[in-house]
């Protein structure tokens, strides 16, 4: 499918629904030699943050994962 036919796709399964927030992969807003993914799609998107170290510490997320996984093991 084009960026075309997946942004009025996307807009099609909205209907009239409003999401809180809709993110894109930043990459999407690159270009090269012409329009960005992101304004063919014409979803009015924000660029998403891909930052690979969260805010609570560099495995603050994934730290968390294991914690509960092992409280349910223990649980």
């Amino acid at each position: 499918m084009t960026a075309q036919e997946v942004g009025a796709g996307v807009k099609e399964l909205e209907g009239k629904e409003s999401m809180a927030d809709e993110v894109i992969d930043p990459a999407a807003f690159s270009r090269d030699g012409g329009p960005s993914i992101a304004e063919r799609m014409n979803l009015n998107w924000r660029r998403a943050d891909n930052a690979r170290v969260a805010r609570a510490g560099a495995m603050g997320g994934w730290d968390e994962v294991r914690q509960r996984l092992k409280s349910n093991e223990q649980g």
